[in-house]
């Protein structure tokens, strides 16, 4: 009777602890069911947008391998993916080896195109420009404006017939680097900089007298002409310029600048002629011609020293320009060489 009652009293104690465990599996229930229900969502309902998820992420990988190899969509890959936006397909039957290969050919176009990237040719560029065409740009830019800044400073201070060897070098850089249409650009940004800065006659007057020989300078250099055709050829073109400064000079100062220069030059030989003695005087045509032929011997020179100092430059720097000629390579070294 005693081992009864204690049976009864272990099974009452025994169904207590059960209806305790019981109440407790309810309320956790009903508190992750409220939950639910105050955020607005349900368990089943997050499974399946995750699934969704990782569905699209698929598609989207699939698509992305397929832009990168140039590679077309089979029919069965088609149907598989129509498969999968209508949920169709159980992610469970997923091959997992299949899946780590796509993500591993995913991972490779990557890294493909940050090395393609690293190289300068971007394929997804949205400007059209690569990175090397980027850099010339801003090189460029920078060149034209040491070039403008460099001749409003010789004009301000009075220092242009110091500094006249030097202003064309920044436009001959940027041929030399990027090429001749980099020239043109440079040369068209100096020409903005000083109508703006200093207004149209001052860069009407680095255009004809520093511009165009700046560009023809930086073409020779840059095809590597022989100084045979190119110290002619840019004396030409410094000579036409000079002419067509004198000429837009005129216009501004409503004078005729060159029959005033020939005149005087004129005038200074008949009172050199009566001072010696000598009876007659020097031609208005013999006096223009003479002083052409100055203006000429002129640009020559100019030309050819310019050519020897940017020769110099341009090795020093490691760009593969002409060498010099035989004579002047031998004295040059011969000057360096240490006594």
């Amino acid at each position: 009777m005693p081992s009864l009652l204690l049976l009864g009293g272990d099974a009452r104690i025994l169904g207590k602890e059960l209806q305790v465990r019981k109440n407790k599996r309810n309320k956790t229930a009903v508190f992750s069911s409220s939950r639910s229900s105050r955020c607005g969502y349900s368990r089943p309902a997050v499974l399946s947008s995750v699934s969704s998820v990782h569905k699209n992420r698929r598609i989207r990988h699939r698509r992305y391998r397929a832009q990168v190899y140039s590679d077309s969509y089979d029919e069965e890959e088609e149907q598989e993916e129509e498969a999968e936006k209508a949920g169709m397909t159980d992610s469970s039957s997923v091959d997992k080896e299949a899946l780590d290969g796509a993500y591993e050919n995913v991972f490779a176009a990557q890294e493909a195109l940050k090395r393609e990237n690293r190289k300068g040719k971007s394929e997804f560029d949205t400007i059209g420009h690569s990175r090397e065409d980027v850099q010339r740009m801003v090189e460029t830019s920078m060149l034209a404006a040491v070039a403008g800044l460099s001749y409003m400073f010789a004009s301000l201070f009075k220092l242009e017939g110091y500094l006249s060897y030097v202003l064309p070098l920044p436009v001959v850089l940027s041929s030399v680097r990027s090429g001749p249409l980099y020239s043109l650009h440079c040369v068209s940004v100096v020409f903005l900089l000083l109508f703006i800065l200093m207004g149209p006659v001052r860069g009407v007057t680095y255009m004809l007298v520093y511009g165009f020989l700046s560009v023809a300078l930086g073409i020779t250099f840059r095809l590597n002409v022989p100084w045979v055709l190119s110290v002619p050829l840019s004396a030409v073109v410094r000579l036409l310029g000079q002419w067509l400064y004198i000429m837009v000079t005129s216009w501004v100062t409503r004078e005729n600048l060159i029959e005033l220069l020939v005149t005087n030059a004129q005038t200074l030989l008949d009172n050199m002629g009566a001072w010696m003695g000598s009876s007659g005087s020097a031609s208005f045509s013999g006096v223009a011609i003479t002083l052409f032929s100055m203006l000429a011997v002129n640009a020559v020179f100019y030309v050819f020293m310019m050519h020897v100092l940017y020769t110099i430059l341009l090795s020093s720097m490691g760009y593969s320009v002409r060498p010099l000629p035989g004579v002047l390579k031998r004295f040059t070294q011969s000057q360096t060489s240490p006594l």
